[in-house]
C-alpha cells in the first residue's frame, strides 16, 4: 500500500476547527501541546504501516474462523492486538484513574482514522467507540443528568467496564 498517514493535514484540519484550542490542550494531563499530537499521530502512522498493514492479505485470504466455540483469528492477528495493547494504544482517551492516558477523544479519533486506512478491522477496535461517544464523555451525561444509568449504567457498573476496556 502507498498510503501515508497524512500528519501534516490532520494537524492543520484539527487546528483550523479548534480541537487543538489551548483549553482543551491544558485539560489534558500534564497539558498537551501540538508537538506531542504529532508524535502520537506519526506513531499510529508506523503502527498502521508496520503492522496493520501488513495483515491485509492473509487477513483476506484466511479470515476468522470458529473453532470449538472460540474465534480463531488470521495469523498475526493476534501478536498485532498484543503489539496494540502494549503500546497503550487502547489507553489513550481512556480516564488516568482507570489506567488511560486521558488524551482528549479528539487525538484518539485522529489516531482510529489513521489506522482505518490501513484496515478496515481495526474500526471495530476496543477503543472504536470513541468514533461516537467516549467513556469520559458518557460519565459526564450520566452526571449532568444525575442518572446512574445513562450511558454506561450503574456506577458499579462504569468503574468494573472502563478499567476492562482500557486494559483490553
Amino acid at each position: 500500500m502507498t498510503y501515508k498517514a497524512p500528519v501534516d493535514d490532520i494537524l492543520a484540519a484539527l487546528k483550523a476547527t479548534g480541537a487543538l484550542d489551548r483549553g482543551m490542550m491544558n485539560a489534558s494531563p500534564d497539558g498537551l501541546d501540538e508537538a506531542t499530537v504529532r508524535a502520537i499521530l506519526e506513531e499510529a502512522g508506523k503502527f498502521g504501516a508496520d503492522v496493520l498493514d501488513p495483515l491485509n492479505r492473509v487477513g483476506d485470504r484466511t479470515g476468522s474462523r470458529l473453532d470449538n466455540g472460540r474465534v480463531v483469528p488470521p495469523p498475526g492477528w493476534t501478536e498485532a492486538y498484543r503489539q496494540f495493547v502494549d503500546g497503550g494504544w487502547g489507553a489513550l482517551p481512556g480516564p488516568v484513574e482507570h489506567g488511560g492516558q486521558g488524551l482528549p477523544s479528539i487525538v484518539a479519533m485522529a489516531v482510529c482514522e489513521i489506522w482505518v486506512r490501513y484496515s478496515a478491522f481495526i474500526s471495530n477496535a476496543p477503543w472504536a467507540w470513541v468514533r461516537s461517544r467516549s467513556p469520559p464523555a458518557m460519565l459526564r451525561i450520566g452526571k449532568a443528568k444525575r442518572s446512574e444509568s445513562v450511558a454506561l449504567g450503574t456506577v458499579r457498573a462504569r468503574h468494573s467496564m472502563i478499567p476492562n476496556t482500557i486494559g483490553m
